[in-house]
């Protein structure tokens, strides 16, 4: 059964899960630089094993983070290309070692702009991965979903929303079998406001009877 658990910035309490193992992805500051953690503990809260990377030396930030039975995946930022890019992680279950198999080494990047890209939210089920954000192609803040294969990352779909001409993100999303549901904000009324959409599994697309369909 894929759980999803949620973190905040530098550093996150352990979210106890029955019957389940807990996975905790923690931001640390060191000598300037962001590096991002994962931690596998026991739901005594006993550490089973714990990772590191830092795969640059500037912001490379690990937000989010989902489970099924194939491994781990952790969604975030790096800095590797001198700016802010999409960063997705597939990693072991047993000793939290990066899956080889899945992406470039056991990551796939994404850098659909030269401004700020970055993935805020990822959940999973049997069909693909999806992942939420930012990214900066209209030159402003747009949301960005993507759907990748669960076994190499490759691309399935991608959508982007771009509602207003300022801040508009993305920042969460839950899946079940009528669709994937993605929560965050825009400022189509020239404030930050509550968005929630919902979205087609197989292509992206909305989905018209939820709510109010946007042309």
């Amino acid at each position: 059964m894929p759980f999803c658990l949620s973190l905040h910035s530098k550093s996150s309490a352990i979210k106890r899960v029955p019957k389940l193992l807990a996975i905790l992805v923690v931001l640390t500051l060191t000598l300037s630089t962001f590096t991002a953690s994962t931690v596998r503990a026991s739901p005594a809260g006993e550490i089973i094993w714990s990772q590191t990377n830092n795969p640059s030396d500037d912001f490379d930030v690990a937000r989010r983070v989902a489970v099924d039975g194939t491994g781990i995946y952790i969604v975030g930022t790096d800095s590797i290309p001198g700016n802010d890019e999409w960063r997705i992680e597939k990693r072991s279950l047993t000793d939290g070692s990066l899956i080889s198999s899945f992406g470039n080494g056991g990551v796939v990047t994404s850098n659909p702009s030269s401004g700020y890209d970055a993935a805020y939210g990822v959940a999973v089920d049997a069909s693909g991965i999806y992942i939420v954000g930012v990214d900066n192609i209209p030159g402003n803040d747009g949301w960005r979903i993507e759907k990748r294969r669960l076994d190499n990352g490759d691309i399935i779909w991608t959508v982007t929303n771009n509602p207003s001409a300022g801040g508009d993100r993305a920042g969460g999303v839950a899946v079940d079998s009528t669709g994937v549901y993605i929560v965050g904000f825009d400022e189509s009324p020239g404030n930050y406001q509550w968005r929630i959409e919902k979205r087609s599994l197989t292509d992206g697309s909305l989905i018209a009877s939820f709510g109010m369909v946007e042309s």
